[in-house]
């Protein structure tokens, strides 16, 4: 299984930090009889990065299960303030730096929170961060959550927006990638992921309109329903 060919499309600048990520990636081209990859927009890239014919690589979406439903516990931030989430790592193609800046924009006064399940270099002020929850509190956080951000550049996949839309939250992501494979009309689109204004535009709309985050919401539970490990694992089979 090849998740990703990040490596490629966003290289280290260091040379044998690249040689070292890039190396297991380009082995498994050269050895593997079948590649299974996450997404179409995955096998496209392994196809053109590690050029690998496309009749030899195999799509298996990803799954989600319970605790990743809309019912049950929800978070709640310290004094009942809204927040947007966002959840994974911040490597340079997830584009947390313009969600930063997005948020700050979008809510000069904190008055909706921003919260994070990995500390960013630099947490702004009104930020918080709930550190490696495990996946009952991680579905709680997504309850909880006013929006769930996703502003990757580039993903192989999308699991947490596939998370967040099992879980019933509103979610809101860039076009790009495998992200639109998962979340289809369920989830609400940025076209430009390194526009800072489009994001704050799109944050303040949704966080304020009610009825747009409750029509997000409802949609999510259904588009998640076909994602499930079971048929992860017949397509790898």
């Amino acid at each position: 299984t090849v998740h990703d060919v990040v490596p490629f499309v966003f290289p280290a600048g260091d040379a044998r930090v690249r040689e070292r990520e890039q190396a297991p990636l380009v082995r498994t081209a050269q050895r593997a009889r079948r590649i299974v990859a996450d997404s179409a927009f995955a096998a496209g890239e392994i196809a053109a990065q590690l050029r690998v014919p496309r009749e030899r690589i195999a799509v298996a979406p990803l799954g989600v299960a319970p605790p990743f439903v809309p019912q049950g516990e929800r978070f709640a931030a310290a004094g009942g303030r809204p927040y947007v989430l966002h959840v994974g790592a911040h490597d340079a193609r997830k584009n947390v730096g313009t969600l930063i800046a997005a948020w700050q924009r979008a809510f000069p006064a904190a008055e909706v929170a921003l919260a994070f399940t990995h500390a960013p270099a630099v947490l702004p002020p009104g930020a918080f961060v709930v550190e490696g929850p495990g996946d009952a509190a991680l579905a709680a956080l997504y309850r909880g959550a006013r929006l769930v951000a996703v502003p990757s550049l580039d993903e192989g996949f999308g699991l947490p927006l596939l998370e967040a839309l099992a879980c019933g939250a509103p979610a809101l992501a860039s076009r790009v990638a495998a992200l639109p494979e998962v979340g289809g009309d369920a989830a609400a689109w940025i076209d430009e992921p390194r526009s800072m204004a489009e994001w704050a535009g799109a944050l303040e709309r949704l966080a304020r309109d009610d009825g747009a985050a409750a029509e997000l919401a409802a949609r999510g539970p259904a588009q998640a329903a076909p994602f499930t490990w079971e048929r992860c694992a017949r397509l790898v089979l």
